[in-house]
């Protein structure tokens, strides 16, 4: 018999309007799982894209930012804050999108932002946990 999956699921943001500034979710509480995802349900509206930035915490009061680096072609390697842009254009017909990511600390949020005219945007989003 099939083992059961052990699951978490804990809405960040209930559905609304973006900004063109970067808003904290709500967090959610990780312990005991090893592998989420964020859970979007956006409306594009009027907006050029949707930047997103994912968050995690030992303690719920300090952030840390998530990061990417490239590797070189020649020099140093560039590092920088992990992200995730959809853009509209790239989009047409989605409005369910996941941003899947390890577990490594205790709490993780996002960090969400609408470009160009946020007329008609809209978004929610759900992080689920999982144990596999």
């Amino acid at each position: 018999m099939a083992e059961e999956l052990s699951t978490q699921s804990t809405q960040v943001r209930a559905a609304a309007v973006l900004t063109n500034s970067y808003v904290a979710s709500s967090s959610a509480d990780l312990a005991n799982f090893n592998q989420a995802e964020v859970m979007m349900d956006l409306t594009f509206g009027s907006l050029t894209s949707v930047e997103a930035i994912v968050e995690v915490s030992q303690d719920n009061t300090n952030w840390y930012v998530r990061l990417i680096s490239d590797p070189p072609s020649s020099g140093t390697e560039a590092t920088y804050p992990r992200v995730i842009q959809l853009t509209a254009a790239n989009f047409t017909g989605y409005t369910k999108m996941t941003i899947p990511f390890p577990v490594a600390a205790r709490y993780a949020r996002c960090r969400f932002k609408g470009t160009g005219d946020v007329t008609g945007s809209s978004l929610a989003a759900t992080i689920v946990a999982n144990d596999i």
